[in-house]
This record gives structure tokens, C-alpha cells and sequence, in this order.
């Protein structure tokens, strides 16, 4: 069973972010693939939030001082996931 289908890795997941200063998510087409290319989906919303919003980035990840997103999407999605009121530069 791949990790992505096997529910029981979450708490270790959680548990090794927890210990981290510097968070780096490398994304691509397989981020959106599970949207349909037409929204953005709850992978694109985590991720977008947590790099939008250092309140929420210390609320789940309080040891955390950075997250970078790099992303290989051109399909806007990730930008899309913003909330309105992020910024929406690099």
C-alpha cells in the first residue's frame, strides 16, 4: 500500500513537521490531477494557506519560521486555492 492511500502514516507525517524549521512543497500535475484541472482542490488549499498566512503556518507547524512553495502547475490552480485576501506574488 503506498503511503498515499494509507491513512496510518499521517501521525508520523505530523509528527516529523512538527520538527522542522524550513518547509519546502515541491508540486505538479499530480496535485491537480485529482481537481480535474477545473478547481483548485483541498491539496491546493492546505498547501496555499499554510503559505499564505504565518498565523496559520504556527498553528500547525509552530517551530516552523518558513514555507516555500515551488511548484511545475501552470494551471493557476495554486494562486487560485489563495484566500482573497493573500497576496498573490511570488
Amino acid at each position: 500500500m503506498s503511503a498515499l492511500t494509507n491513512l496510518s502514516v499521517l501521525p508520523n507525517f505530523k509528527t516529523a513537521l512538527s520538527k522542522v524549521k524550513h518547509i519546502v512543497t515541491v508540486t505538479g500535475a499530480g496535485l491537480s490531477a485529482a481537481s480535474g484541472r477545473a478547481q483548485p482542490n483541498t491539496a491546493h488549499c492546505a498547501i496555499t494557506l499554510l503559505s499564505s498566512s504565518k498565523d496559520e503556518l504556527d498553528r500547525i507547524v509552530s517551530l516552523s519560521e518558513s514555507i516555500s512553495l515551488i511548484t511545475q502547475n501552470i494551471d493557476g490552480l495554486p494562486i487560485r486555492a489563495l484566500p482573497p485576501d493573500s497576496p498573490k506574488e511570488a
